[in-house]
């Protein structure tokens, strides 16, 4: 790690006046860096810092930063949510292809087979990993435990910096918070659809992520409201799903034929 800052340009007192110490006490004589320090010292170096364990004995799970931990953790901030002790994920109980695929990611990104369980008279199955190791490996990863909407989550900086973990975690959006959906629109004695792709949500910062991740991608969008945001013209849809290729996309096959002869056509 020490060879790593130095290579950033990192000297002992550069270490100091960013952290306000020379990360010596930290190694050797145990003290401890906020959440925050410990963040920024992440950020730096650009990968995760594997832990001591904590006071309790709880060590964090070492996550390979990978497309399939980025959609994971898109998922996650989209139906998910994070206590000390468990992650859960919640998905509509006849959607379940889509519970396939999470448990898939799941035993792949953790090698945890979640548990299952179906709420009470609700449409509803959680899908649920109970290992704090792993919800303290996230934690350094740049999620959060509790209120996703008091806390405005939003995307951890290493996903964005990277072009493809950025596109994986807006494809686990889409599936969870978005929605692909048409309307039929009339002009005189002609009748056709329209598709658009939208995006809701509570937390201010995720929308202003996805907002950044189509203006990255070149795709037009249009903010309906202050919880919604909407791709409506036909590139822009045709160019999401083209770069994105969500799950749902299979939920419209019985229409794709008619939108999707034009996907070979729209530049990556």
């Amino acid at each position: 790690m020490y060879h790593d800052l130095s290579q950033k340009g990192y000297t002992h007192k550069k270490l100091k006046e960013t952290f306000g110490t020379t990360l010596y006490h930290q190694r050797f004589v145990g003290y401890g860096l906020t959440k925050e320090k410990f963040a920024k010292l992440q950020e730096i170096l650009e990968y995760q810092i594997p832990t001591i364990p904590n006071p309790h004995g709880i060590k964090p799970k070492f996550l390979e930063k990978n497309e399939k931990l980025a959609e994971l953790i898109g998922i996650i901030l989209g139906d998910g949510g994070m206590s000390k002790n468990s992650i859960v994920i919640s998905i509509h109980s006849e959607n379940k292809e889509y519970i396939r695929k999470v448990t898939i990611l799941i035993n792949d990104v953790f090698s945890y087979a979640p548990k299952y369980h179906k709420r009470k008279n609700k449409n509803v199955i959680d899908v649920k990993v109970h290992s704090q190791g792993i919800v303290l490996s996230l934690l350094n990863l740049g999620l959060d435990t509790g209120n996703k909407v008091k806390k405005q989550v939003n995307i951890p900086k290493w996903i964005k910096k990277n072009d493809s973990f950025f596109i994986a975690c807006v494809r686990g959006l889409i599936d969870t918070d978005g929605y692909i959906g048409k309307y039929v629109k009339k002009r005189g004695k002609y009748t056709w659809f329209q598709y658009h792709v939208g995006f809701d949500n509570y937390s201010l910062n995720l929308l202003s992520d996805f907002v950044e991740f189509c203006n990255r991608f070149d795709i037009p969008v249009s903010r309906t409201s202050k919880y919604k945001v909407i791709i409506g013209s036909r590139r822009g849809v045709l160019r999401i799903l083209k770069i994105t290729q969500p799950f749902k996309l299979k939920n419209i096959k019985f229409d794709l034929n008619e939108l999707g002869k034009h996907l070979a056509n729209i530049p990556s």
